[in-house]
């Protein structure tokens, strides 16, 4: 999302919003690739393009697709409540795959083994005498690993550094009472907190004025309770629309 107004004061700004959401792409455990091939570009921690795209790459179900490039893959999940993370290297990126496919025949390349569960409907992969290193559960006729959900990451840039004015450092920094905000402003006491003109909201903030309401007037006579629990009030005021 991109925001350029070009207003006096304003910040031209570029806000982008990742979610690593495991239920857009699945990772499943494949007995049939030959190798890991992992569809989702952001499990890569390194990753290198190829000159050119490769094509040919068979899988369990007979299909050909571009291979983009190779790098290692990285991601995490819960095994027998313990949070860790797993690395698989030279992994290959092919997008027009529907999910990420990691390879038993690659995984017993490197000492493990995988243990596939008919009771329990699951696959365990693991060292041949160690834990379990991470498992997956069988849907259906795939057995789908459960990668941790990531929290939503805003990436936040400025490609213009501009001042901008009283009261919208005011609205920035949660309403902050004019005094204390004129007080960081003249001794410079944060970093690139710049503005322009006065240094005054200019007027009686609408925000601050709600916040600050402890009860609406009453209109008419009123009968005080003079019983226990005869009446009860409860005082329920918001949400509040910060700027």
């Amino acid at each position: 999302m991109e925001s350029n107004k070009g207003l006096p004061g304003e910040r031209s700004l570029v806000l982008h919003t990742d979610f690593h959401n495991k239920q857009t792409i699945h990772t499943l455990i494949d007995s049939g690739t030959s190798d890991h091939c992992f569809a989702d570009k952001s499990f890569f921690i390194s990753y290198s393009p190829l000159n050119q795209n490769i094509s040919g790459l068979s899988t369990s179900i007979n299909s050909t697709f571009n291979i983009l490039g190779r790098g290692t893959v990285k991601f995490k999940m819960r095994v027998e409540g313990t949070l860790r993370s797993i690395t698989l290297n030279n992994a290959m990126y092919i997008p027009d795959l529907r999910s990420n496919l990691i390879s038993v025949s690659r995984l017993l390349e490197k000492g493990v083994d995988a243990i596939f569960s008919v009771t329990d409907n699951s696959v365990s992969i693991k060292m041949l005498s160690g834990p379990i290193i991470f498992s997956a559960t069988k849907k259906g006729n795939l057995f789908y690993v459960d990668v941790e959900q990531d929290e939503c990451t805003a990436y936040l840039s400025q490609s213009m550094q501009k001042p901008v004015d009283f009261a919208t450092w005011h609205r920035h920094l949660a309403h902050t009472g004019t005094d204390t905000l004129q007080n960081i402003i003249r001794n410079k006491l944060v970093n690139g907190m710049n503005t322009y003109g006065e240094m005054a909201l200019g007027g009686m903030c609408e925000d601050c004025i709600f916040g600050k309401h402890t009860s609406h007037p009453y209109n008419g006579t009123m009968v005080k309770e003079r019983d226990i629990l005869e009446c009860i009030y409860i005082d329920l005021w918001g949400p509040v629309l910060r700027c």
